[in-house]
């Protein structure tokens, strides 16, 4: 039996997106810059397609810029911000949880002589609000939170953070890449500034994504050259791909509730059934307000890469942790949750579809179990 448990790393292309992508890529392939009229109907599509995510968010065209990539996007957001308003101040918040093209960014920011403060978490993985207030000073232009982690889960109060935002005149940047189509955002409401947002994450292409940026934001190009993308964003558009995001934008969103009303089920079904039947089994991330296909739990005694393999040779697939960060160290969203080294590095991450069964649920637990059996009786013989 296979199982994919990884949507969090990224998920299948829709057959139906990749039929459409398929025209712009064989047939309809010109450069949407040229001027002959082929070019300019692709051209046309291109900004239909901008049109189209425009429409899912509830903004305007003119405010959302196709990337390569959500780390390209979150790169754009924080250095292109800092770079337009270094004159106004140096300061910039974000949370000890982002990701890493977050968090590497700002570590280069400080380099190049920004503050940073990287916001605490509780032991679920929720910013403190007071806390933030707290760290806004004269000198701050940005903040960055990301809508809901892409290892536990848990969903942030964006709210809260865009109002806390709008009433200090600060800028907010959200990473909403695991969010889309799982959490109940509003650009407005929330007072989002800038938006990152990944195509492959929710059954479009992969190498492409898009930042989404307030009218009358300013900010300063992070590539130069043609001129693309409103002067903002140079480089020929990958145009079968921006396609493919946008209709993938618009089904995430259209079918977000239906989907998620599914995955909570099949979610919490996975969750009580590996706490039961596994014994030293935590979950990790927030009880309730956690994204409807995540399930982060650490099983004592039991490493998590170990788990993650033997767990692919009988056809299920799954992770330790972000697909960005692979290395052989512990997880620092798990440690900034408190959870002690030894622990973090016994996890595992599976996160779902709404295409899963109950048969698939029990083979997966099943055979983690199995799994932590065999290993702690083998870590027993060689103890003694």
């Amino acid at each position: 039996m296979e199982i994919y448990l990884d949507n969090a790393a990224t998920t299948m292309v829709d057959k139906e997106i990749l039929s459409i992508m398929r025209t712009y890529i064989v047939d309809k392939f010109y450069n949407p810059s040229s001027l002959y009229v082929a070019a300019k109907e692709v051209k046309m599509e291109l900004e239909k397609s901008r049109i189209r995510i425009a429409e899912a968010l509830g903004c305007m065209k003119n405010e959302i810029f196709f990337t390569s990539s959500a780390t390209e996007a979150n790169n754009w957001a924080l250095k292109g911000i800092a770079s337009q308003f270094s004159k106004k101040g140096n300061h910039i918040i974000t949370s000890q949880i982002e990701h890493s093209s977050v968090l590497e960014t700002c570590k280069y920011l400080e380099k190049n002589g920004f503050e940073i403060t990287y916001l605490p978490v509780d032991q679920y993985g929720i910013v403190s609000l007071s806390e933030l207030v707290k760290s806004i000073k004269r000198e701050t232009i940005l903040i960055s939170i990301m809508a809901a982690n892409n290892e536990i889960g848990s969903i942030q109060p964006i709210n809260e953070i865009g109002i806390i935002a709008k009433e200090n005149n600060i800028l907010f940047h959200c990473d909403a890449v695991q969010s889309i189509g799982q959490v109940d955002m509003n650009i407005n409401k929330d007072n989002i500034s800038l938006m990152s947002i990944s195509g492959h994450k929710i059954h479009g292409p992969k190498g492409a994504a898009l930042l989404y940026l307030r009218y009358g934001t300013l900010i300063e190009p992070l590539i130069h050259g043609g001129g693309q993308e409103g002067k903002l964003r140079s480089g020929t558009e990958n145009v079968a791909s921006c396609i493919g995001l946008s209709y993938a934008v618009q089904k995430a969103i259209s079918e977000s509730n239906e989907k998620c009303r599914k995955q909570e089920i099949l979610r919490d079904e996975i969750i009580n059934k590996i706490l039961v039947d596994v014994s030293g089994s935590k979950l990790n991330g927030h009880p309730q307000d956690r994204l409807s296909n995540n399930i982060n739990i650490s099983i004592e005694g039991v490493d998590g890469k170990f788990l993650a393999y033997n767990l692919d040779k009988v056809g299920i697939k799954c992770s330790t942790g972000s697909a960005c960060n692979c290395g052989g160290d512990a997880s620092h969203v798990l440690l900034a949750t408190g959870l002690p080294v030894s622990l973090a590095k016994n996890t595992i991450r599976l996160t779902i579809d709404d295409k899963l069964t109950s048969e698939k649920i029990n083979y997966c637990v099943d055979n983690i179990k199995m799994i932590v059996e065999k290993a702690r009786a083998w870590s027993v013989r060689s103890n003694d």
